[in-house]
């Protein structure tokens, strides 16, 4: 039996509910908690309780479920459209009028609507390294993405139309090259998405499973 495994519950999760005196609870690796939540007494790597040199602190948005699902609607039915155009051989010269409204209004209704939650863990010598290095990794990503941007912007100006569509294919095997290096080789930083689950009661997840095989001790004392 893996003593990291995830803890089993036969609780839906909209049933999940925190007691007056309950700081979290965890089910199914999904750690539902308030609006801050202070567990620096536990590594966020290693689940360890001893040998911990600082803490780290995030912040991350909660966002309505609303604004999630009807963010992946509104990118599935611009998918859909420009795969109609495409296959009709009309022009899809337009796409990225489509795309750019929709990213930044995704961005704004988080940060408009989206409620902050603090979350403080614990942090060992391994850990600190891990993020230290994931800082580094993270920066050579957008150094590689942002050259692949320019290059395409630069080749658009002086291409011709079929040229330019086999550049940008080319490019878009390039990001899913580097997103799946990404995938496979990042270091394990810590991260962890926050989402509402119903009157201050949110959703915690990404933590390791150290992390909450340790948590779940804690809350079981």
């Amino acid at each position: 039996m893996n003593p990291y495994a995830a803890p089993e519950s036969d609780v839906a999760v909209s049933e999940v509910r925190l007691r007056d005196n309950e700081g979290y609870r965890i089910v199914d690796r999904v750690l539902y908690c308030r609006e801050q939540l202070d567990l620096r007494d536990i590594c966020w790597l290693t689940g360890a309780t001893e040998g911990l040199v600082g803490s780290h602190r995030s912040v991350p948005r909660a966002a309505p479920k609303w604004v999630i699902q009807g963010f992946l609607m509104a990118i599935s039915a611009v998918f859909a459209y420009q795969f109609i155009l495409f296959s009709g051989g009309n022009s899809t010269q337009k796409w990225p009028l489509f795309y750019h409204p929709l990213l930044l209004s995704n961005w704004l209704l988080h940060y408009l609507l989206g409620k902050k939650v603090q979350v403080r863990v614990g942090q060992s010598a391994a850990a600190q390294s891990k993020m230290r290095a994931a800082r580094i990794f993270h920066h050579s990503i957008l150094f590689y993405v942002c050259a692949l941007a320019v290059v395409v912007a630069v080749l658009s100006l002086t291409t011709e139309h079929a040229a330019l569509w086999a550049v940008i294919i080319g490019v878009n095997l390039g990001v899913v090259a580097g997103l799946v290096y990404y995938i496979r080789n990042r270091p394990r930083g810590f991260t962890v998405r926050a989402a509402i689950h119903c009157d201050g009661v949110y959703r915690l997840r990404g933590l390791s499973p150290e992390f909450l095989h340790t948590a779940m001790q804690k809350h079981s004392l």
